[in-house]
C-alpha cells in the first residue's frame, strides 16, 4: 500500500478536481486510488489516498469524515509558516519523471490564482478557500512513500561455456518476466558462464566489460530493477578472478556490486569435489543497497550456509535478500529448500533464489539441482521454477516483512 499525503487550501469543486487529478496521474502508471481520507481538523485540507496495483481488482471508494467542509469558505486557517514547497516526484519503477512537477498539476486543477501583492485573495472561482498573496512556495504539500508491493521473478537457467547461447536464453527470460509485469527480475550464479574452472578465469571482465554493459542495457531497456546473479570479475591476482554479483537499477546503472564472501571448497561422497578457492579470490564487503523496492542484502549460493553473514544483512536493515546459486545436484535434493526456508524464518526477509539446472560442461560442477525458488518472510515458498530453464513470480510485499517482524520481535528478543 502507497500512502499519498498533501495539504491543501482549498474547499469545494477545487479539492474534488485536485483528488480527481491525482487519481489520473497514478493511474497513468498502472496504480489504482483505493480510498481518500479527508481530515479537516488538519492545517488546510488533508488528504490521504492509498493506492495499489490495479491486478489487485478492488474499486476505488472515498471516504469523508462527519465533519464537513462548511459551506461558506472550506477550511480557512492561515497556512504554517514553516510549509516546504512540494517537491517534484519520479514516477515508481525506474520510469522517467513527469514533464512538471506534481505541485503544478494540483494548483491548475485547483483553479488557483497566482499571487498577487499584499494580504489573501481566493481563488477567483467562487471556492472561497485562501492563500497568502505572496507565497513563495505552491499551497500543497504532499508525500509519496515508497510502494509496499512488486512483482518479482527468479530465472532458473541450464548454463554452459557457451557465453553467446547463455546470453539468448537469460534475455529471453527477463524479458518475459517484464513483460508479465516483475519489475525486480534476479538471474543465476554464473549467469554468463560455467565451464571449465581455468578458462573461465582467462575470460573473466572488469566491472565495466561486455557482460556488466549487456544486462545494464537489458535493464535500461525494459526499465526493471535487474540483478546480474554473478559474473567473473578480473581480480588483481593473476590466476584468480571474484565471484561478483551486480544490480542495475532501471536506469541502467550499477547499485550495487557483492564479491562471493564463502566459497565453496568441499568433497562430497558420491557428489561434487570442488575447490572454488582455487581459481576465485573471495571478497569481503557484507551488501546492503537502498532502492526503490526496499532494501535489498546480496549474498551468493554457498553464503547460505553461513547465517551470521544474514544476520549482519538485517542488522543493516535488509528486508529482501538475494542467493543467486548454482547448487549442486547431491546437496540440492536435501538441503537446498530447508536452507532458504532457515534464513526466510530467521531474518523474517523475502528470500529469492535463482538458479542453476540440468547438466554442465564443468568436470567441478556436472548437474545442478534447479528449482529457482521465492521464500517468504514467514518461510513459506511462494513460488518454485519447475525442471528446466523457467522463471517463478512472486509478490513481494514488505508489509508482510513489517507484520511478521511485530509478531515475534526476535531482533529485540537477542542476547547473544
Amino acid at each position: 500500500m502507497q500512502t499519498l499525503t498533501f495539504y491543501s487550501y482549498k474547499g469545494g469543486v477545487g479539492r474534488t478536481l485536485m483528488v480527481a487529478n491525482m487519481a489520473r496521474y497514478l493511474a497513468s502508471f498502472g496504480k489504482k486510488v483505493l480510498a481518500v481520507d479527508f481530515d479537516l481538523e488538519a492545517p488546510g485540507l488533508h488528504y490521504k489516498l492509498g493506492v495499489e496495483s490495479p491486478e489487485r481488482g478492488r474499486a476505488p471508494r472515498v471516504r469523508q469524515s462527519r465533519r464537513q467542509c462548511r459551506k461558506a469558505g472550506g477550511h480557512s486557517q492561515r497556512p504554517p509558516p514553516d510549509l516546504p514547497p512540494a517537491p517534484t516526484l519520479p514516477l515508481p519503477g525506474g520510469r522517467n519523471p513527469p514533464p512538471a512537477p506534481l505541485s503544478s498539476l494540483f494548483r491548475r486543477s485547483a483553479r488557483l490564482a497566482p499571487p498577487s501583492p499584499g494580504g489573501w485573495e481566493g481563488d477567483g472561482r467562487g471556492g472561497r478557500g485562501v492563500r497568502p498573496a505572496a507565497a513563495v512556495q505552491p499551497p500543497v504539500r504532499f508525500v509519496l512513500q515508497i510502494p509496499s508491493m512488486f512483482l518479482a521473478a527468479v530465472v532458473q537457467l541450464n548454463c554452459t561455456s557457451d557465453e553467446q547461447a547463455n546470453w539468448e536464453s537469460a534475455r529471453g527470460l527477463i524479458e518475459r518476466a517484464a513483460g508479465k509485469g516483475a519489475r525486480f527480475v534476479a538471474t543465476p550464479e554464473n549467469t554468463s558462464y560455467l565451464g571449465p574452472h581455468e578458462e573461465k578465469v582467462r575470460r573473466a571482465e572488469a566491472l565495466g566489460g561486455p557482460t556488466c554493459e549487456r544486462f545494464a542495457g537489458l535493464a535500461r531497456g525494459l526499465g526493471i530493477h535487474l540483478l546480474l546473479g554473478s559474473f567473473n570479475e578480473k581480480s588483481d591476482e593473476a590466476g584468480r578472478c571474484y565471484n561478483t554479483s551486480v544490480l542495475f537499477s532501471p536506469e541502467g546503472t550499477v547499485l550495487a556490486t557483492y564479491r562471493k564472501i564463502h566459497l565453496y571448497d568441499v568433497s562430497v561422497p558420491g557428489g561434487a569435489n570442488f575447490a572454488e578457492s582455487a581459481t576465485c579470490k573471495p571478497g569481503e564487503d557484507v551488501v546492503v543497497v537502498e532502492t526503490p523496492l526496499g532494501r535489498i542484502g546480496l549474498t551468493i549460493c554457498y553464503d547460505m550456509r553461513f547465517p551470521e553473514l544474514y544476520r549482519k544483512l538485517v542488522d543493516q536493515g535488509a528486508e529482501i535478500l538475494t542467493i543467486p546459486a548454482a547448487f549442486t545436484l547431491a546437496t540440492g535434493k536435501d538441503h537446498w529448500e530447508p536452507l532458504l526456508r532457515a534464513r526466510a524464518i530467521e531474518t523474517q526477509c523475502y528470500v529469492l533464489a535463482p538458479a542453476q539446472h540440468g547438466d554442465h560442461d564443468d568436470a567441478g560442477l556436472k548437474a545442478s539441482w534447479g528449482h529457482a525458488m521465492i521464500v517468504d518472510p514467514w518461510g513459506l515458498p511462494v513460488a518454485t521454477a519447475s525442471d528446466g530453464p523457467g522463471l517463478a513470480f512472486a509478490e513481494i510485499d514488505l508489509d508482510r516483512v513489517a507484520k511478521v517482524r511485530r509478531a515475534i520481535p526476535v531482533a529485540q528478543h537477542r542476547r547473544v
